[in-house]
């Protein structure tokens, strides 16, 4: 199970690529480097990785494209958190770390008594005010899928979750996923995958095989409607 990841824009298509939970890894537009970015503005070794114990850091290796982490130069080995943006060469990478994302409590609704995430103001069902609800602990939620558009836009799946796809392409989270309409992708049993849906469809990493049923991976593509989403997995 792959931690880390990275994703990217390119010609109007969301991209994503996994980063090894381990050792020091080169980011370049060569085909040798360990994490592989063909885009001709990126220099052929961009810059550095490295991963360990869990954390991750970069460090910029080009003399002609610096490497920026949140807009500062990465001159020296600059941690990474989730969300964090690499400037590289003429494009902006996306760092992911989905297990920092995992849920170890959530607030319960005094009407509904479901739970919900810690940043809600009010219960996604039945839409009573969270002011004063109770914090719980539960056994851990594990984020287990993020959904990337070209925009920028994400969609996280906690387990249980599904995301379903509605008029026109356009898709929405379900916390429950009982209570998903013609889901495209649900959280099932700690796995990512996806369900056929109408005007949904999702591609292999490729781009060239469609994916019917079965495990999600990370540089799947959805494609919705006239929207494109990256699969980022665990």
């Amino acid at each position: 199970m792959t931690r880390f990841a990275l994703t990217w824009t390119h010609e109007g298509v969301p991209r994503a690529t996994e980063v090894a939970d381990a050792g020091s890894q080169i980011i370049g537009r060569d085909r040798a480097a360990a994490i592989s970015i063909p885009i001709a503005t990126m220099s052929r070794q961009q810059a550095r990785v490295y991963v360990e114990a869990g954390h991750c850091r970069l460090q910029n290796l080009s003399n002609t494209n610096p490497t920026r982490v949140n807009g500062v130069l990465a001159d020296r080995p600059e941690a990474l958190a989730d969300g964090a943006a690499i400037e590289a060469g003429s494009i902006t990478l996306r760092f992911h770390d989905l297990a920092s994302r995992d849920q170890l409590q959530a607030l319960v609704c005094s009407h509904c008594q479901r739970e919900n995430a810690m940043r809600d103001s009010a219960c996604w069902f039945c839409g009573t005010e969270l002011v004063n609800a109770p914090t719980a602990v539960y056994s851990v939620r594990r984020l287990l899928c993020r959904l990337v558009g070209a925009d920028g836009q994400a969609f996280d799946l906690m387990d249980g979750a599904a995301l379903a796809v509605r008029d026109a392409g356009r898709i929405e989270l379900v916390r429950e996923a009982a209570n998903a309409r013609a889901p495209a992708i649900v959280i099932a049993h700690g796995v990512a995958a996806f369900l056929p849906a109408d005007d949904a469809r999702v591609e292999s990493v490729d781009g060239t095989t469609p994916v019917d049923h079965g495990r999600l991976r990370t540089g799947n593509l959805m494609v919705a409607g006239s929207r494109r989403y990256v699969v980022v997995a665990r």
